[in-house]
Order: structure tokens, then sequence, then C-alpha cells
């Protein structure tokens, strides 16, 4: 069995789903922030209410920060940019 976490994002003015992937809590002390434990995560799923599709990536390849590309970029540039219709399947 494969773990699964999902997120939802809206699409950015750029174009661009990102999630930033992270834990956030607060306590006596304030606002505490750690990265993710992708460790325990298979795939990450990006729900976008925009387009009512989920995108899916694999957490081995992922750091800090998934960026999806929605929108074709103004400067038209393919090569090496991650689209988010790319990652409509499990992987």
């Amino acid at each position: 069995s494969r773990t699964v976490q999902v997120k939802a994002r809206s699409i950015n003015t750029s174009g661009v789903l990102e999630v930033r992937l992270r834990s956030v809590w607060s306590n006596s002390i304030g606002v505490r922030r750690k990265p993710a434990d992708l460790i325990v995560v298979d795939v990450c799923c990006l729900c976008c209410p925009e387009t009512d599709e989920g995108y899916y990536v694999d957490s081995s390849t992922v750091s800090k920060t998934i960026k999806l590309r929605v929108r074709t970029p103004k400067n038209g540039q393919r090569k090496g940019v991650p689209f988010a219709l790319d990652h409509r399947e499990v992987p």
C-alpha cells in the first residue's frame, strides 16, 4: 500500500501551483515550522479547484517545494518546465 499526502492549492498569479512541504503549528512560544517528513509519504497530490483535477508527484523527487505550471509561460518556454498536465497519473 502507498501513502498519499493531499494538498489543495489555487493557481498563483504566475500560473503555477506551488506547495511548500512543511508542518506548521503554534504553541505558547509562537508559530513553529518544520520540513514535512517525506520518508513516510510515497506520493504528493496537489488538488486544484480551478482545474478540478489532482496532480501527482513522487515524493522521492521532491525536496522542500513542489511547483507545477498550469498556464503556459508568457515567454513560451517548455523545456525544463514541470507542467501540471504531465502529472495527472499516479507514479
